[in-house]
């Protein structure tokens, strides 16, 4: 907030001094008689540039100090914050079977279909009495067909 301060301080300061500038420069730098259509004791024409050039400074001035505020501010609140970087989140892997004596293809096959598609309709295989899916047309023991 420091610098931001800062340059708000030269904005005051350049109005000041253009205002000041203006007046004086005005009264010193006269124009000749026969150029002036109002008052030849001052220079309007130059008071009213130095207005408005310290004017539309300070307005700079006066602006980036307000902007270097402001990213002073955003930085401090995102430090204060501590927000660690962005971590997708985890996707969960699928159970793992338990080594069992047992683990021919045909056993876990069989144990997939009994967990997974318990509610499912079945058929049975007339040839060894396996429980199979009705969406299967044939055996998944045998291959016979139903």
């Amino acid at each position: 907030m420091k610098n931001g301060k800062i340059f708000k301080v030269i904005g005051v300061v350049v109005f000041v001094l253009g205002f000041i500038g203006g007046i004086v420069g005005g009264s010193v730098l006269k124009i000749p008689a026969e150029y002036s259509y109002r008052d030849p004791t001052f220079n309007w024409g130059l008071m009213l540039s130095f207005f408005a050039g310290s004017f539309i400074s300070g307005m700079v001035f006066l602006w980036l100090g307000t902007m270097l505020e402001h990213t002073e501010q955003i930085k401090h609140i995102l430090n204060k914050m501590n927000a660690p970087a962005y971590t997708p989140p985890l996707v969960k892997s699928p159970p793992q079977h338990t080594q069992s004596a047992n683990t021919s293809p045909m056993h876990i096959s069989s144990d997939y279909n009994t967990r997974f598609n318990a509610d499912q309709p079945t058929w049975i295989c007339k040839k060894c009495g396996t429980k199979n899916l009705t969406s299967k047309s044939h055996c998944k023991n045998c291959g016979e067909y139903k």
